[in-house]
């Protein structure tokens, strides 16, 4: 990857063919040795590096070859070439402007070729685009990031630059806009899993907002990925890479083949792929399976936390600070009748005997998490097929037109395993299970399965119990087909060198999601037992054992039964008392009944329709006066229906969710020039100004306008000086405009609970729980009170009450080119800032409100936040819908050096980028000041992240082989403060909340040998360096023990061989 030198891109004729020379046999010690001096003083550095060819492959701006002693005059600056047959030679279109011809961009664009993914070992695009280098170390959706509620559901992966999250960052594929997909209503950004690996030539990433040359999203930046148009044969490839650690989990595959023609007037390309990584489990890897809490004691410094049952060791999976662990096997019993208020037990069975449960309510010595969360993905898998082509025919007529087309079509297959608990209460079934002294509190009667010890237990009361049962691993699955088409007519208007370009596109994505969960309407059908009728056949009988209160007898469900008659039914009666059913054992009868495949479906379509004037005006001195100016019409509609039993809220542990259906239409107008001001003077070089400016009106938003000026100055060819200043915007996407109203039951803590022995009588939030309750359950309760429920959490989009947000951004920076080496350095200053960011606050909107000096008196957060119930004291309802409530604001240095030194037959390149991030500020309203999380502990919908990130990439050539050499470095993160510090027996102990630096190295070979092909092979993470390590403090999201970070390798050392073979 690198910041390309664009007269050398230029020269990629019609098409942009590479020739990939290869080359190595020992290294040139100079070069290595410097860049591994670099690297081991621990030196800041990006991921980017330019894989060159020989000079004697290159080809020059003006069509004339490239030696070692004449090689191409260089360009301080980094070219995007959309392939365009009907382009001149010396033409080329950046990323960042529709203006054609050939001259350098005043804003930096990285570059990374395909050669280079192929020498890195890189699995796929999306790797490639979720670099740190990338991505400046923010952190993205990949496929360590299971969540069922994610941008582009499970098993989508996507990219955000700087940290504005994949809303704000536009991916196109070759020039246009790749519409989103993937399974649910939240489809926000493009899945980079449909892009075509087998055809990739190029990728060019610009970090700066481009609204007014693209439209909406482009907040953060472009991406633009760039195929192969022009191929003349056929290309085999086949890929693998195997991770040692997992001992083969996780592997990845590729095939493909690729095959092109190009002709007199025009050239047709068809590509086929299929690509699998597989899954990988938490019990596939030893430094995974035993994750604890990670807290120390603060005088001795050693690890302590929850203890396993007999004392001897750590628990793993605990159960507390937000940490994986999921009970299972035992029983809660709530007495309710008792006067002085409700008293918790927890009790299991001694060796299965349910007629001798152990009281197990001390904390510690509660029963082992479940083994079964070792069966759960962390690494999901996916399998995809891919099919692409392009062609373009010259017709000829219309100013010697040309058509042209594109089609690109993707399957996904995606699954993921996931441990699911049964907990019976009343927030998911409406009842609990009761027994005991008092009769009419079963299922809602007496059950004849509620063990008699556990009612003899209740002391004369009723007990109300709470079974936590974890059955075997349950696996969910998408399946998403992704359609996008375009056609087009281009050519010469015969108006001067003004050309047209008029191209209509059509994608659509069709998906199913299945999940596999209960409809809460069976739980309580089968916790609902009558007397089983002569006639009921065996599967939906249920035999209540010894010890329960119908031992001996036979049960089904109520609604089997008729007028005392077995109707049909093929309900299961559930008795989650037996000792095998409760260790998650759950018979196949019950399994099959409680357990449906809930189906939801997703439609997502994008039409474009574009037309756009390229060309000159007049010419000056300098040059030609450049210009673009066109039109576009974009439509976007979802119709995302879930299942039946999520829209009414009957989907057990899952929120209900309503159907997401809505379409917006944009009409846009805009315009672009470049005027070469000056050019071969004395102190000018080169002087150019750029402008443009782009016109929206949206159906739902109203209208905007955004603009971008820039200008590019070199004093010598030795300096280039550049600068840029514009403004973006964002329309609400349609998940933000149009998701369906949904609710759900918070997972968060109240904020009062333990006020009294946790927070100062003088803090706000002292004294507004005490305020809060008292108005609710009375002064003395509310000293004691422990919330034994959690609020109803509604969802819904913001509709026409949301606004467009709108952005700036500026920068500059600086070209060092000297002639005397092949040397190039380059450092720009990047800042941008989001007004009116979009945004849901959730548990903000609590913590906020409680911590307030004006609570439940006109504070626009208590406003959220429902009254509490007068019995319980529990807070009853919270409103978490999208509001424009943020700004936020990122700024930076991207810098890049490279270095080539050729000595004899070798030929030595060093590229070492890096970014340093200088402010990440995020205020959540303008009457609060911002907090900078710059250098904090930044995960996938979080602010923050590294402050440095970097690699070096060294490459060294001799006749037919290569040898690549890569690092990666990670800055390190801290947060300052402990949100909520653990306490363990008394002890508030010592959370480790901060990484050191991370570095990965690469290494790989490259031949090209005759009747074979091209032949890679190679390490990546060639010294294993695990993930940073944290501690389950604050809930920060955790793989096992590690920080889960895209930024961090979790597959761990792994080989990988790539053949490609071109007839």
């Amino acid at each position: 990857m690198k910041t390309a030198n664009l007269k050398q891109m230029a020269g990629r004729q019609k098409g942009y063919i590479m020739k990939q020379s290869t080359a190595l046999t020992k290294l040139n010690l100079s070069v290595a040795v410097s860049a591994l001096v670099l690297i081991g003083a621990g030196m800041p550095v990006a991921a980017a590096a330019q894989t060159a060819g020989s000079t004697a492959d290159q080809r020059c701006a003006d069509g004339s070859a490239a030696t070692t002693d004449a090689p191409c005059p260089t360009t301080p600056l980094p070219a995007s070439a959309t392939p365009n047959p009907k382009t001149d030679a010396d033409e080329v279109v950046v990323t960042g402007s529709r203006i054609r011809g050939p001259f350098t961009t005043d804003s930096p664009v990285t570059f990374i070729t395909k050669a280079e993914t192929s020498l890195a070992g890189s699995r796929n695009i999306a790797e490639v685009l979720q670099d740190s280098g990338v991505t400046s170390g923010t952190a993205q959706i990949n496929n360590t990031f299971l969540g069922y509620v994610s941008e582009g559901g499970a098993g989508a992966n996507t990219v955000g630059l700087l940290g504005l999250g994949s809303q704000r960052t536009l991916v196109l594929l070759n020039g246009r806009r790749l519409a989103p997909s993937g399974v649910g209503p939240q489809l926000i950004s493009a899945d980079l899993n449909v892009l075509p690996n087998a055809v990739l030539d190029h990728i060019e990433v610009l970090k700066n907002g481009a609204s007014s040359v693209y439209g909406s999203d482009a907040v953060g930046g472009v991406i633009n990925i760039i195929t192969d148009s022009k191929l003349n044969g056929i290309t085999l490839d086949a890929f693998g890479n195997v991770p040692l650690d997992s001992h083969g989990a996780g592997s990845n595959y590729r095939l493909s083949v690729t095959a092109g023609k190009t002709f007199e007037r025009g050239h047709i390309l068809g590509s086929f792929e299929y690509r699998e990584q597989t899954a990988i489990k938490i019990g596939d890897r030893s430094d995974m399976s035993c994750p604890t809490d990670l807290l120390y004691s603060p005088t001795t410094g050693a690890q302590i936390g929850q203890l396993t049952p007999d004392g001897s060791r750590l628990r793993c999976f605990p159960f507390a600070n937000g940490a994986v662990g999921t009970a299972q096997n035992y029983v809660l019993g709530i007495n309710y009748l008792d006067p002085n208020g409700a008293a918790v037990n927890r009790y299991t069975f001694a060796n299965g005997n349910i007629n001798a449960p152990i009281n197990v309510n001390n904390f510690d010595i509660r029963p082992e998490a479940s083994p079964r969360q070792l069966d759960e993905d962390f690494y999901s898998p996916i399998r995809t097929y891919t099919g692409y082509a392009n062609a373009s025919y010259e017709l000829g007529i219309l100013g010697d037109a040309e058509i042209y087309g594109e089609g690109l079509f993707t399957h996904r297959e995606s699954s993921q395993a996931t441990m699911s608990q049964i907990s019976t209460n009343t927030e998911t079934l409406g009842f609990e299970i009761y027994g005991g002294a008092l009769a009419g509190y079963g299922y809602p009667s007496e059950s004849p399965f509620f063990p008699n010890s556990l009612a003899s237990a209740a002391g004369g009361n009723n007990n109300a119990l709470r079974v936590f049962i974890v059955p075997p691993v349950l696996r969910n699955s998408q399946k998403v087909n992704f359609y996008r088409a375009n056609i087009g007519l281009r050519g010469n208007t015969g108006i001067g060198d003004i050309r047209y370009d008029a191209n209509y596109q059509y994608s659509r994505t069709d998906a199913t999601s299945t999940v596999q969960g209960i409809d809460t309407r069976r739980i309580r059908a089968s916790l609902l037992p009558v007397a089983a009728p002569t006639g009921t056949p065996g599967q939906y009988v249920t035999t209540a054992m010894a010890g329960e209160a119908g031992a001996g007898g036979n049960y089904t469900c109520s609604s089997n039964v008729t007028n005392g008659t077995y109707n049909g039914g093929n309900c299961v009666a559930a008795d989650f008392f037996n000792p095998a059913t409760l260790a998650g054992n759950v018979p196949s009868s019950l399994f099959n009944w409680l357990y449906t495949n809930q189906v939801e479906r997703t439609t997502y379509e994008e039409q474009i329709a574009q037309l756009v004037f390229d060309g000159s005006l007049f010419r000056l001195p300098a040059g030609p006066v450049a210009f673009a100016v066109g039109g576009e019409w974009r439509s976007d509609s979802i119709n995302d229906v879930p299942s039946e039993a999520s829209q009414s809220g009957n989907l057990y542990n899952y929120t209900s969710s309503g159907i997401t259906k809505g379409t917006a239409d944009v009409y846009e107008a805009f315009g672009e020039i470049k005027i070469p001001v000056l050019k071969d003077l004395p102190f000018a070089h080169r002087l150019d100004l750029s402008g443009s400016v782009r016109y929206t009106h949206s159906q739902n938003y109203g209208s905007s306008t955004t603009y971008h000026a820039s200008g590019n100055w070199a004093p010598s060819t030795f300096l280039t000086i550049r600068g840029n200043y514009g403004t973006s915007f964002r329309a609400p996407n349609l998940y933000e405009q149009f998701v369906a109203d949904q609710s759900g039951f918070s997972t968060s803590a109240d904020p009062c609970r333990d006020y009294t022995t946790t927070y100062a009588p003088t803090s706000n939030r002292y004294k507004n729980c005490q305020a809060d309750l008292t108005a609710a359950i009375g002064a003395t309760k509310a000293q004691t009170f422990i919330p034994s429920g959690s609020p109803e959490v509604f969802t819904g989009g913001g509709g026409k009450n949301l606004r467009a947000e709108k952005s700036t951004s500026w920068g500059g920076g600086f070209v060092i080119q000297p002639k005397f080496a092949k040397i190039q350095f380059t450092a720009d200053y990047f800042n941008t800032t989001v007004d009116g960011e979009i945004a849901q606050l959730g548990d903000t909107i609590t913590t906020r409100c409680f911590d307030s000096a004006d609570f439940r008196n006109g504070n626009q957060y208590c406003a959220l936040v429902g009254a509490r119930d007068t019995s319980l004291g529990n807070l009853t309802t919270l409103q978490n819908v999208y509001l424009n409530v943020a700004q936020q604001k990122v700024s930076g240095v991207d810098m890049n050096l490279r270095y080539q030194l050729d000595v004899g037959t070798f030929s030595n390149v060093l590229n070492i980028t890096a970014t340093r991030l200088i402010h990440q500020l995020y205020q959540p309203f303008v009457e609060e000041e911002a907090t900078d999380y710059n250098g904090t502990l930044g995960a996938q919908g979080l602010p923050g992240g590294p402050k440095w990130t970097g690699s070096a990439r060294l490459q060294i050539r001799h006749n037919n082989i290569t040898m690549y050499y890569g690092a990666n470095y990670v800055g390190p993160m801290k947060n300052d403060e402990v949100i909520t510090p653990a306490v363990v027996n008394g002890v508030t102990a010592i959370s480790k909340l901060a990484t050191t630096k991370y570095v990965t190295q690469d290494l790989s070979f490259q031949f090209d040998i005759q009747k074979l092909g091209e032949v890679t092979i190679g390490a990546k993470n060639l010294f294993d360096r695990k993930p940073e390590m944290i501690s389950s403090t604050d809930g920060l999201p955790r793989v096992s023990n590690y920080f889960n970070y895209s930024g961090y390798d979790f597959l761990g050392r792994s080989l990988f061989i790539e053949v490609t073979r071109r007839f």
